[in-house]
């Protein structure tokens, strides 16, 4: 019998196992990791997508975060980056 996405490790099946809550954080932690892979190979836009995605849904990381991860070393004088960091820090404030 052929292996069904499910049964492959690291791979989520929501309903058995996992609450939304435990997907959501899975999902929150994979943008945060596909925002520094974009940025590795030079595809600013898909970066800032997936970090806009990460903060507009309320991700609970801290802008620090993504001023102190290496992968984003090529987007931290972006104004847009900037803009999304701000935009994180703002949110924690609230």
């Amino acid at each position: 019998m052929p292996a069904r996405w499910h049964d492959r490790p690291g791979r989520l099946e929501p309903g058995v196992g996992c609450s939304s809550g435990a997907v959501s954080e899975h999902i929150a932690w994979y943008r945060f990791q596909a925002t520094g892979a974009w940025a590795l190979v030079g595809e600013r836009q898909r970066s800032l997508e997936n970090l806009r995605r990460l903060v507009d849904g309320g991700w609970e990381g801290e802008a620090e975060w993504l001023e102190g991860y290496w992968a984003l070393a090529s987007l931290i004088n972006d104004p847009e980056f900037g803009g999304l960091r701000r935009a994180e820090r703002a949110a924690r404030n609230d």
